[in-house]
């Protein structure tokens, strides 16, 4: 039950530092059993409860019903317990849609420079672009690369990139 205790804490806490109230979250266990020396191992909801009252006889038994009726037998051999473990889940939070400010979106104030590129056999002038000042209702034509700290987007000639209402970049071939 130590070990439960330790589990339950940690993924609690682990919620908690990310906002979850503790009456929010909902605790869930799970073993990972197999016969001494075999290689298939079960994996079997844990009531935290009945294991606390009834001991590992709980999980055991569960494991042997469960293999019975898989396989149509039990050994009833020595058992191993390979893992154990405390699932926390909570409710999804409510995600609001980002909000962009200012009066109207400037294209040009997203500029930072140029940047040769090479497509399909042509060399071309690609302007670029700083993905945080891409506003909903931009079009950013290609040849472009919008550059952010994590991700590049090439925007390639004959292309354009819509940002939508949420911020989300669309290519499509231009009109």
């Amino acid at each position: 039950m130590q070990t439960l205790d330790q589990l339950s804490n940690q993924v609690s806490q682990s919620l908690a530092s990310q906002g979850i109230e503790p009456h929010l979250q909902q605790l869930n266990y799970q073993a990972d059993v197999r016969y001494q020396g075999q290689a298939l191992q079960l994996t079997l909801e844990v009531d935290r409860d009945r294991l606390a009252r009834e001991g590992l006889q709980v999980i055991t038994g569960a494991f042997d019903a469960e293999h019975e009726q898989l396989f149509s037998f039990s050994l009833g051999d020595s058992h191993e317990l390979i893992n154990l473990r405390a699932i926390a889940r909570a409710p999804r939070p409510q995600i609001t849609e980002r909000q962009y400010e200012g009066s109207s979106p400037d294209l040009a104030a997203a500029v930072s420079g140029q940047s040769p590129i090479y497509y399909a056999g042509n060399n071309y002038s690609a302007t670029l672009y700083d993905r945080a000042r891409l506003a909903p209702g931009l079009v950013v034509t290609g040849p472009a690369i919008v550059m952010e700290m994590d991700s590049t987007t090439v925007v390639f000639p004959g292309y354009e990139a819509a940002v939508d209402r949420v911020g989300n970049l669309l290519i499509r071939p231009q009109e």
